[in-house]
């Protein structure tokens, strides 16, 4: 059955080329592109002004759960997304995250204690969970399918100037400012957009399936964020005591994932199954990598923060163009083929960063190795948006959206906490040294290996 969406018309009654800002689908276009704009720069702002915020509240030693409040919460608001997105339409929800997320920036920017700024990321998190489920849900609803490649290829693109820009600004607002303004300043930016795209949302309104849904998402959802949270804060302690809290957090993690997630997909089995597996290994292998370049950098080779940042920086740029690519590859080039290339290179990125470590080499080379594994990560995230929409009923688009996201946040989270948990335990007798950074790092290309060979599953059965 065909949608209005996949029925584009010219002025005379004759059918149309739909273009991503022709009159149809403009309005929707640049309000789901700013939402993931300011959603991008908010993450990438406030990690950069963390150090700033926690001893402005001396909070120093609590500093994880900044970043702790925000994932989790923003877990609840992807299921809750999928689930209202599903049954009411995007409308509706998106009007939610995006009060909660400017809510969120308002009480986190005005906090005086440490408990105000935390439930102020909290709702920030359930809000920026439910924009990006939301927008998903609007590409699958809005636009037809010969779209959908670039629509993904744009949200990706939208992610590329904040990490590029957001932490200049947010350390010039921190030094010169205040702190407070990294919050701040989305609240004031985030409703134009909305009052642009709400009105042209309201045709999609209703559910798209009488289908019978699974239940139980939303307690699941509130469960695997508790299960996160305890995964991530006892990768930081690094004793029995985080052992325990590890098993306890993964004790109620696996049930919750084999709830949100569709059936089979920690079985990997072909089809959409393999689609949210596969995003959940990616993300976590690479981000779980990104996450300690910075300071193998600055421990090892003695590079400055500010230079180690401009190395991470560069990997915008692959990814850009890899999300460019997969939005204008030849059609040979089908959404499975380009996840197996991009997670192949993902696999050679990390199998060579080790090198910008080796005393004999220039740090430079950690930038092709990056680059490369960027530009992989650009062609398979938004091919595996593409694929999971092609794959997913109507009636299923929003939780299957949510299970994508939830598959990708607990990758990073899970990969990270084992290679911290590895880290804490190594500093805990000497200073980390490139072996350390290395091992780390092998674990994550290890993942991404994985990645690669369950990319050969993408396909539906016949």
């Amino acid at each position: 059955m065909t949608s209005a969406a996949d029925r584009p018309t010219s002025r005379g009654g004759q059918p149309a080329s739909p273009r991503m800002l022709d009159d149809q689908h403009r309005a929707i276009t640049l309000g789901i592109v700013t939402f993931v704009t300011l959603v991008a720069f908010e993450g990438t702002a406030v990690i950069t002004a963390l150090p700033v915020v926690a001893r402005d509240l001396n909070s120093v030693a609590s500093l994880a759960w900044i970043i702790n409040a925000f994932v989790a919460a923003s877990l609840m608001g992807q299921v809750l997304a999928g689930e209202w997105g599903d049954r009411l339409g995007p409308r509706l929800p998106l009007l939610f995250g995006i009060a909660a997320f400017g809510l969120g920036g308002l009480v986190a920017g005005i906090a005086t204690a440490f408990p105000v700024l935390i439930a102020g990321r909290a709702l920030q998190g359930l809000g920026a969970g439910g924009m990006i489920v939301v927008a998903y849900v609007i590409i699958g609803r809005a636009y037809p399918t010969i779209l959908r490649a670039k629509a993904f290829s744009l949200l990706s693109a939208a992610w590329v100037l904040p990490a590029i820009v957001g932490p200049v600004i947010a350390g010039w607002l921190a030094d010169s400012v205040s702190w407070r303004w990294v919050f701040l300043v989305v609240v004031v930016l985030i409703w134009p957009p909305l009052f642009l795209v709400l009105p042209r949302l309201r045709q999609f309104d209703g559910a798209h399936s009488d289908e019978p849904r699974r239940t139980g998402r939303v307690r699941a959802g509130a469960q695997a964020a508790v299960g996160l949270v305890a995964v991530q804060d006892a990768a930081q302690r690094g004793t029995w005591v985080g052992v325990i809290e590890a098993a306890v957090g993964l004790a109620l993690l696996v049930p919750a994932l084999l709830v949100l997630l569709p059936a089979g997909t920690l079985r990997v089995r072909r089809g959409l199954p393999t689609v949210i597996a596969v995003r959940g290994l990616m993300a976590g292998a690479f981000f779980s990598a990104e996450a300690w370049i910075p300071l193998s950098l600055q421990t090892v080779r003695g590079v400055s923060t500010t230079w180690s940042g401009l190395f991470l920086a560069c990997g915008a740029i692959g990814w850009a163009s890899g999300a460019w690519f997969q939005g204008h590859a030849p059609v040979s080039f089908t959404p499975a083929r380009l996840v197996r290339i991009g997670s192949t290179l993902v696999v050679v990125s990390l199998v060579t960063l080790p090198l910008c470590l080796v005393p004999g080499l220039p740090v430079a080379v950690l930038v092709p190795s990056w680059l490369i594994g960027s530009l992989g990560m650009g062609m398979s995230v938004s091919s595996l948006a593409t694929l999971l929409l092609d794959y997913s009923a109507p009636g299923e688009q929003g939780a299957n959206s949510a299970g994508l996201q939830v598959a990708d946040s607990s990758g990073v989270v899970l990969i990270t906490g084992l290679t911290g948990a590895f880290f804490a335990a190594s500093v805990a007798t000497a200073a980390p040294g490139g072996a350390v950074f290395s091992v780390m790092w092998m674990v994550s290309a290890f993942v991404a290996v994985l990645a690669a060979l369950a990319a050969g599953r993408l396909r539906r059965p016949a």
